[in-house]
């Protein structure tokens, strides 16, 4: 697989020097291409419930081999082995951090597919002008085994699903990469039919660039051979500025007894993304360039061009209806030659355009490039207060840089403040007891944006525990049972200490406290202790079975007398939270 993108490149190449163009570069010809507008229903079409794996078949490309040969082509088997291939590259993309914890390492690399999705649907939202526009594009996530729609799903399925924003800011196998140096994950795939080997590679290019490469061959029994190499590289991921400029192009050639169909498609993606870290501008600007070489006859070649200047997420699959501008083809492409190749590439650029913009845009304003590290306890006591850091830092180049951060809290009492720079600290006062609160920190700036979300609990219920020590009244207060703090009875002269083990049993320990029997008698019990709630939690009782001593000085010396320590007491639920259970 590594000689396959200086193989495609070969070609290429040849391609551009055995067409003889009959016109410079600079040529602006314009082709009036017969393209029919996408029709905008009233709601976008749902997804398919299962977006597959890496499906690298190109079946119009398949499509175009057979109407240029007349051959038959085992389309289906072709499909079958991608498919196995494009699996395990998948799993290979997927693999989490092996240093990272279990619950960070869930995520790591995972697909971002229904988040992207959901994540447009939220800006469509938020842009009611722009909302049908996203009809435009979901009509182009068909499944890879559906007539003519695997080249769509190929590209907008590698770039919307996970495949190439993750591996190049979420992946921590890219992450980790220096400035300079790869790193790469393969797959392949054999059936009865064909056999097919993927692969894909990450280079790091700069602290915010990196060069991403995924390419595919497989080869039918019938002696057919598709290729696809899909590439992304640029500034993906803004500095300070805001900008950003990328570029994805897709190599595709199927090439068999009959001919060679080679098509190459490239978007340029460029913008600035503004204060809220949503694109405040965005331009789009496609290239293709298709050869036909059917076996015994002339070659032909066609190069256009089209540009959407003023796009945005929502509507840049109409790069495909924009004026094609001829650059130039072969002196045996006719009028008709050319109009049908451009048509026919506007349609994949557009799907192109798109899924780019969706895949990495998106992420942008998705956690993609900066992330919110902030950390607090999972549980804190009733009424406390808790100061949290909050930093944002770019995932890429791991630089701190200052960020706009509002703080929305639901549940529990207050946070503070509620906007601020981050850098900073917020501060969150609990509420009372069995109470949660869940901060949700949201970062934007001109290098996109980011969220967090913290779930702080209070202790659980407090109780009131009193009771009897043999003669003595004893009572207390028991804050949460837990949190495994140790609580006390106090009674006249005594103190009972209660140490849990867990939220319902432990040991305890029953003394004096030097002014029992006006201090001429000591008391020193121990064992154990068992809790029982009642269903509904209000009530209960605590038991303890133990052993104590009682000891005395007399005349006739010291004497000590053992009596079973166990006693009943009774919990009630106290409603709010006790001073005793503040701080």
């Amino acid at each position: 697989m590594r000689t396959l993108a200086a193989s495609l490149a070969a070609v290429l190449v040849g391609a551009l020097v055995a067409c003889t163009p009959s016109g410079p570069i600079g040529a602006v010809e314009v082709i009036e291409l017969d393209v029919t507008p996408v029709a905008v229903p009233d709601a976008p079409p749902p997804l398919p419930d299962d977006q597959g794996g890496i499906p690298f078949a190109t079946v119009e490309m398949l499509d175009d081999y057979i109407a240029l040969t007349g051959e038959t082509v085992d389309v289906a088997g072709l499909l079958e082995a991608e498919r196995l291939a494009g699996e395990q590259l998948r799993a290979a993309l997927d693999e989490p951090d092996p240093a990272a914890p279990p619950e960070a390492s869930a995520g790591a690399g995972s697909p971002v597919g229904a988040a992207t999705v959901g994540a447009v649907a939220a800006a469509a939202d938020a842009r009611p002008a722009a909302t049908a526009q996203l009809a435009l594009a979901t009509p182009l996530l068909r499944s890879p085994t559906e007539s003519g729609g695997a080249g769509e799903s190929l590209v907008v399925g590698m770039l919307t699903t996970g495949l190439l924003v993750p591996a190049m800011q979420g992946a921590w196998w890219a992450r980790d990469l220096k400035i300079g140096q790869s790193s790469g994950r393969i797959g392949d795939a054999q059936t009865a039919a064909a056999r097919s080997s993927g692969e894909t590679e990450v280079r790091r290019t700069g602290a915010n660039e990196l060069s991403v490469a995924i390419q595919q061959e497989s080869t039918s029994a019938d002696g057919v051979t598709t290729r696809n190499r899909l590439t992304q590289e640029g500034k993906v991921c803004p500095g300070d500025d805001g900008e950003f400029d990328f570029t994805v192009k897709l190599e595709r050639e199927v090439t068999g007894p009959g001919g060679t169909v080679r098509e190459e498609l490239t978007v340029r993606v460029t913008g600035r993304l503004g204060e809220n870290g949503y694109p405040e501008s965005m331009a789009i600007d496609a290239a293709q360039a298709t050869r036909e070489v059917p076996a015994g006859k002339q070659a032909i070649y066609v190069e256009t061009r089209q540009t959407l200047p003023d796009a945005n997420v929502l509507n840049v699959i109409l790069v495909s209806q924009q004026p094609a501008q001829l650059v130039r083809s072969s002196s045996g492409a006719t009028s008709a030659d050319v109009r049908r190749l451009a048509a026919r590439a506007s349609a994949r650029l557009g799907a192109l355009s798109w899924g780019s913009a969706l895949g990495s845009v998106t992420g942008m304003w998705n956690n993609g490039c900066v992330g919110i590290e902030a950390t607090a306890p999972t549980t804190v006591p009733p009424r406390s207060g808790l100061e949290i850091p909050v930093t944002v830092r770019s995932k890429l180049s791991a630089e701190e840089f200052g960020s706009a951060v509002t703080a929305a809290l639901t549940g529990s009492d207050t946070v503070a403040p509620e906007s601020f720079r981050s850098t900073s600290t917020i501060t969150f006062v609990a509420g009372e007891a069995g109470t949660q609160g869940t901060i949700l920190l949201k970062a934007a700036s001109r290098r996109g944006t980011a969220t967090k979300e913290l779930t702080i609990s209070t202790g659980g219920r407090a109780y009131l525990v009193e009771g009897t020590n043999g003669d003595v009244y004893a009572s207390g207060v028991i804050c949460d049972l837990s949190s495994r703090r140790s609580f006390e009875l106090v009674g006249t002269g005594t103190v009972t200490t209660f140490s849990p083990n867990d939220d319902r049993t432990g040991d305890f320990r029953y003394v004096d406290d030097g002014t029992y029997g006006q201090g001429l008698i000591e008391l020193d019990a121990r064992g154990s202790y068992t809790i029982a709630l009642e269903p509904d939690g209000l009530t209960g009782r605590i038991t303890t079975n133990g052993t104590g001593t009682t000891a005395y000085e007399t005349p006739l010396g010291r004497q000590e007398f053992q009596f079973p320590a166990n006693f009943t007491y009774t919990m009630t639920a106290i409603e709010g939270t006790p001073d005793e259970c503040v701080g």
